[in-house]
């Protein structure tokens, strides 16, 4: 009910009213809660006009409409304005100050704000840490986002008891690990937050499990943190699941077992798998050479209902690449195509490559000349869009008419050209 707030209290002042600080205060939160931030920031000009001094409270509104509205600029604006007009900042002023700056992705602002904190003796909280910390996250900062959480134990900001503040911390922080691939210390954080009782959720074993299958030695510590998840009552998810099976890709042929016996536990538990979960069982299958199971397991994604994509075709591919099982490859090719998913330049680097393992050398020039098609097809696409980024109104209209015509001439010649590859092959 901004509207009538507005209204009203403009009304009041038309009137000649006398309006006190509560006034403008209320409505400027109003305007907040509104995300009319304008409109918030508009009322402190009226309260100065009125020769009224806005207080912390009425400050902070501001501050938090233009937080919620993602005016970060404007919202350190008004945090510096109520310094220099003698308002000094507590920290709800900072926190919602540094929110504007982390949503707006300037982690190193927000940082600047939790320093001005300290130096002006204001402590900041769990929300004002929690803030900067996934800054630092969403800024790949993971190091910086470490170094905060261990500065608010040892400032008594992160007691030792469980609360949603002090898990949110601790998840921020092994996000920021995640997206580093820092997965010995986003393991140590998950082992920290038991240790202090701070009971892991879903997402915490999610973040762990992603930062280990991105680390070049972490596929085991993904499935031992699998098996923790499941011992301490917590159900895996999906995206817990399938970044299990991906980190099967490496290590022995025992692991590999482990990852297709992951897709049965999953239907079981009722997480059914999706084409990423597919695509990740198909690649380990890749990564150990074990072809027929690749290719089975595209046909056990159509019987489930889900559709193979580009990705899980070309690693089925890929799989059969490593046994040199040249027919296999050519007839998912075919096959793909026949499906509305056409193959792509990868695709066909792979089938050729198990043409030549098997040493079947027309079969393998054929497919490299439907190859060379793709690619100067590809270079022309490339070459026309940056012609088209040059060129005036004239030239677009006349490359995108050329575009439509070559998507409708060379998209079937490819097909039968693939189609050509194939029977050859069988002939």
């Amino acid at each position: 009910r901004w509207k009538e707030a507005l209204g009203a209290l403009r009304a009041a002042r038309a009137a000649g009213t006398r309006l006190n600080v509560f006034v403008f205060g209320a409505a400027i939160t109003a305007m907040a809660r509104s995300g009319r931030w304008s409109e918030g920031v508009a009322l402190l000009d009226d309260m100065a006009a009125d020769g009224l001094q806005a207080n912390v409270v009425a400050y902070n509104a501001g501050i938090a409409a233009c937080a919620r509205a993602g005016r970060w600029q404007e919202a350190v604006a008004l945090l510096e304005r109520m310094d220099a007009a003698g308002v000094a900042p507590d920290k709800y002023s900072f926190a919602s100050a540094m929110n504007a700056c982390a949503r707006a992705g300037h982690a190193e602002r927000c940082l600047e704000l939790l320093r001005e904190m300290a130096r002006r003796g204001v402590v900041p909280d769990e929300v004002g840490y929690g803030t900067a910390i996934a800054a630092c996250s969403a800024g790949g900062q993971w190091e910086q986002a470490v170094k905060l959480l261990e500065e608010m134990r040892n400032i008594g900001v992160l007691p030792n008891e469980a609360s949603y503040c002090n898990g949110v911390c601790y998840n921020a922080a092994i996000n920021a690990c995640t997206k580093a691939a820092a997965w010995e210390e986003a393991n140590r954080l998950l082992e920290e937050m038991s240790a202090r009782g701070l009971a892991p959720n879903e997402r915490s074993y999610n973040a762990v499990m992603d930062a280990c299958r991105r680390g070049s030695d972490g596929g085991a510590a993904a499935l031992q943190q699998l098996d923790r998840m499941k011992a301490r009552g917590v159900a895996p998810s999906l995206r817990a699941y399938t970044a299990a099976i991906e980190a099967c890709g490496g290590g022995d042929a025992q692991r590999w077992q482990r990852g297709m016996g992951l897709l049965e536990e999953m239907r079981k538990a009722g997480a059914a798998p999706d084409t990423r979960a597919y695509m990740a069982a198909i690649g380990a299958c890749a990564a150990h050479r074990k072809w027929r199971r690749a290719v089975q397991l595209l046909e056990e994604m159509r019987e489930a209902g889900v559709p193979p994509d580009r990705p899980c075709y070309a690693r089925a591919i890929q799989a059969c690449a490593t046994q040199s099982k040249w027919e296999r490859a050519v007839s998912i090719l075919v096959d793909m195509a026949d499906r509305g998913v056409p193959p792509d330049e990868g695709c066909y680097v792979e089938a050729i490559r198990a043409c030549r393992g098997a040493g079947v050398v027309r079969e393998a020039q054929r497919l490299q000349e439907v190859l060379d098609e793709l690619r100067a097809a590809r270079q022309q696409r490339d070459a026309d869009a940056d012609a088209y980024r040059r060129g005036g109104d004239g030239a677009r209209q006349a490359l995108r008419s050329g575009a439509a015509e070559q998507e409708e001439e060379g998209a079937p010649a490819l097909a039968t050209a693939a189609a050509a590859a194939a029977a050859g092959g069988a002939a």
